[in-house]
């Protein structure tokens, strides 16, 4: 018989007493409780590698060898143990071996030496094999961590180039159901203030894809009522994951009923030690547990992109009250205007009215052709007002070319002359609110300038100075008492709402106006040059 089969009989033959060894010195490991191996498990893996060496030595194949050393390796990473462990108690194997076979063989013997050379042999293979997978594991799991990575940072750059809520949320909830494959994820923003845990509906959820039944279309719930389940989340700050709603005393079963909710991964969004949102991953067909990688992942989307959110929604309040302020300048605009104009209607009517039952009919036909010259102001008044305020400042336009288009259109209209005069240097961009509030405070001159100036001609002027634009709408007409139109009796509502708007983009305004000198609107405003910053 071959020396190999020779030595694999004899293993065979002590099986028992082997494997015994093995794992009285497996046990000895240091590390022997974090590899979580159990006495069963332990017999079964020393008798099933016996076996597989007996097998090596006999057929002089590695192949059930490696197909054993995969399994062994799975295992440990499945228990998330440290494969040098298993390499540790690979070399174990040998003295566990040797040990026994020092009963059967003499020492020194020529059978002992090619015993312990065999052995060596299918070890270096074994290691060999062992070192080659977890290079490869490893290497995969690094990939796999860098892609995730990359793909938190976009998540990350994209929430932090935009300041739409819904956007952000949107890309929020699609990386969070990318982790851990959830058909929904939705959002509950804490407002404290109303002590409520607010729903967010996204603009088009009919389109997003989510179910009839989706928990997005639950009612927002008072921060006092939420359960345990909820307010872990609120205290603790960290994950929570109730993986069978049915059973989990904690969730509020009301809603988890309703909406047909199997298992919930909550995830607080946390901004300066405060919780400002809760993504919410639920599934509505199976039960789910979350595995610790996909909450760490997801966990870390959330200390990303709480900032984000915060910021969104700190600009969608920002905005909201900017378009309040911005209906009540319109209203009183409008309301100054139209009050003036029917309440001089009205005197006007009445008086012709009055004259008709004298039988003053001279007077009378002269208050009708008098109230048919205001009736087409205040159409006029009205048609500019909707005029301006479709000229809108794009960011593909820009604002220099918007003010030119809207004075050559302003031109055609109403017979006023309004040339834009500028040096070539003073080309600047004036982006957002801050070209918004410009363009109507000029539309509002020149408006001033068609009503009362006495004159067709004016100039809007742009120059630059330290970091500001300068912005000069002038006219050559009658020009005014400045203290008598900002009083009660002059009726200054328009001038008084100009300042308004330049104060609200950090600017200021200035009137320089005289009976029979003409008048000046000076606008000075926060700029930078063409294709700076701003």
């Amino acid at each position: 018989m071959q020396p190999a089969k020779e030595l694999a009989a004899l293993l065979g033959t002590k099986r028992e007493p082997i494997c015994a060894t093995w794992i009285d010195l497996i046990e000895q490991m240091p590390d022997m409780q974090a590899m979580g191996q159990s006495a069963l498990d332990l017999h079964m893996l020393t008798t099933h590698g016996l076996d597989v060496l007996v097998a090596c030595l006999s057929t002089g194949s590695y192949a059930t060898l490696e197909s054993y050393l995969t399994s062994v390796y799975e295992a440990y990473l499945s228990a998330d143990a440290d494969v040098a462990d298993a390499i540790d108690a690979l070399f174990l194997c040998k003295e566990a071996t040797m040990s026994v076979l020092r009963e059967s063989i003499a020492c020194g013997s020529a059978a002992m030496l090619d015993a312990c050379a065999r052995m060596d042999a299918s070890l270096r293979h074994a290691v060999t094999f062992l070192a080659r997978q977890h290079a490869v594991a490893t290497s995969e799991r690094l990939r796999e961590r860098q892609e995730r990575t990359e793909a938190l940072l976009e998540i990350v750059r994209a929430a932090a180039s935009t300041l739409d809520l819904d956007e952000v949320l949107r890309l929020v909830a699609d990386a969070i159901n990318a982790v851990v494959r959830v058909p929904d994820c939705n959002f509950r923003l804490i407002d404290e203030e109303r002590d409520l845990l607010v729903t967010h509906y996204f603009a088009d959820a009919e389109d997003s894809g989510l179910a009839s039944g989706s928990s997005s279309r639950m009612p927002d719930l008072s921060l006092s009522n939420l359960g345990g389940f909820g307010w872990r989340v609120l205290e603790q700050k960290v994950p929570a994951v109730c993986v069978n709603t049915e059973t989990d005393p904690g969730v509020l079963r009301e809603w988890t009923r309703l909406y047909g909710i199997k298992s919930i991964l909550a995830v607080p969004f946390v901004v300066k030690g405060r919780v400002v949102a809760i993504a919410f991953a639920l599934t509505y067909d199976a039960f789910r547990e979350f595995d610790q990688e996909e909450i760490d992942v997801v966990s870390g989307i959330a200390n990303a992109v709480g900032l984000a959110i915060e910021n969104a929604r700190l600009h969608q309040r920002i905005k909201g009250m900017v378009i309040v302020e911005e209906r009540d300048r319109l209203a009183r605009e409008m309301h100054d205007n139209l009050a003036q104009a029917v309440g001089a209607l009205q005197l006007k009517a009445s008086e012709a009215a009055a004259y008709v039952a004298q039988g003053r009919t001279e007077k009378a036909q002269a208050n009708l052709d008098e109230l048919q010259d205001m009736i087409s102001e205040a159409h006029t008044d009205v048609r500019e007002a909707i005029f301006d305020m479709r000229t809108v400042v794009s960011p593909a336009e820009g604002f220099l070319p918007t003010l030119q288009a809207y004075l050559n259109a302003y031109r055609a209209r109403y017979g006023v002359d309004a040339e834009l005069r500028m040096e070539a240097e003073a080309e600047l961009e004036l982006a957002g609110d801050i070209g918004f509030q410009v363009m109507r405070i000029i539309q509002e001159a020149l408006t001033n300038v068609r009503k009362h100036a006495g004159t067709n001609r004016a100039t809007v002027q742009i120059e630059r100075a330290a970091g500001q634009a300068l912005i000069k709408v002038c006219d050559d007409g009658r020009g005014f008492d400045r203290e008598w139109v900002m009083s009660e009796a002059g009726h200054g509502l328009g001038l008084q709402v100009m300042g308004e708007r330049a104060e609200s983009v950090g600017g200021a305004l200035e009137i320089a106006s005289r009976p029979g000198q003409g008048t000046c609107v000076i606008l000075a405003v926060p700029a930078a040059p063409k294709g700076g910053p701003l």
